[in-house]
């Protein structure tokens, strides 16, 4: 029995290579055309590519706009302590002049901006979270100590509980080895407990790889409390004196600081940058 043979055995073959041999030719030309099964689909059927904008890139842009934002006024509190500076290993010079009113610039990179988006993300998901469904939590309760001249904020104030609450992310191996308080978070949130007075804190530490959350619970201690008022009043000596403390040059600490271009000429700032 005889099925007979098609007139072109090979006309497939020849259509694959002219299909291969046009695909070439257009990405030489910088323009691909839409295969056939998505033109059937009636999808992207327009055969120009367009010229304008076409070496438009959203990382080159997003890297613009994160240094308008970083080079724009300066929105924080100036001629104050702020309690997140304000622990034991904390760059004196950075605390004088922050207090001093010194004007802050800047100076991390773009990739550490959308870190610190990140960790605002979370505590703003967790904020409203708690203030939509927990009847008396406020959020973002400003703390002042004027005789200390100390400004900020904390996370949240449970009224009824009378809890402070303190949110702190982190990477996955600085969350696997919190398994206590970091001291320089104990002594911001004391800053908090005195300022509100409210003698306890939630310090809730969370994952941002992977959303898992620890909870310390924190009773004011006048220890530690004692050793921050210690360590302004060792920073107003210096105030009053005008002496300003002098520079400890840590490529970790100094990497990100506002105060770098103050610390370093605009040459040593370029190499440190490089």
């Amino acid at each position: 029995m005889s099925f007979g043979k098609p007139a072109d055995r090979f006309a497939y073959v020849r259509e694959a290579a002219r299909r291969q041999k046009e695909a070439q030719r257009a990405r030489v030309a910088g323009y691909v055309p839409p295969p056939p099964e998505m033109k059937e689909k009636n999808r992207c059927l327009r055969e120009v590519n367009p010229e304008n904008h076409r070496f438009f890139d959203v990382d080159e842009r997003l890297n613009q706009i994160f240094w308008e934002e970083l080079r724009g006024p300066w929105t924080r509190t100036i001629g104050v302590y702020h309690p997140s500076s304000l622990h034991p290993a904390r760059c004196k010079r950075e605390l004088y002049h922050d207090r001093i009113g010194t004007q802050p610039r800047p100076s991390h990179r773009t990739f550490m901006q959308a870190i610190f988006d990140e960790g605002h993300g979370t505590h703003n998901v967790l904020q409203t979270r708690l203030s939509g469904g927990h009847i008396g939590f406020t959020p973002e309760c400003r703390v002042t100590i004027p005789e200390l001249h100390i400004s900020g904020d904390t996370d949240g104030l449970f009224r009824v509980e009378d809890w402070l609450l303190e949110i702190k992310t982190m990477g996955d191996s600085t969350f696997s080895a919190a398994v206590k308080p970091k001291t320089d978070h104990l002594w911001q949130i004391h800053v908090y407990m005195f300022g509100m007075d409210v003698p306890r804190t939630q310090l809730l530490y969370v994952n941002r790889n992977n959303g898992r959350r620890r909870n310390f619970k924190v009773l004011f201690s006048v220890d530690i409390w004692e050793q921050v008022v210690a360590l302004v009043e060792e920073m107003e000596g210096m105030v009053q004196r005008q002496e300003e403390p002098p520079m400890i040059d840590d490529a970790y600490t100094c990497g990100s600081c506002k105060f770098q271009h103050h610390c370093f000429a605009p040459s040593d700032e370029e190499g440190r940058d490089g």
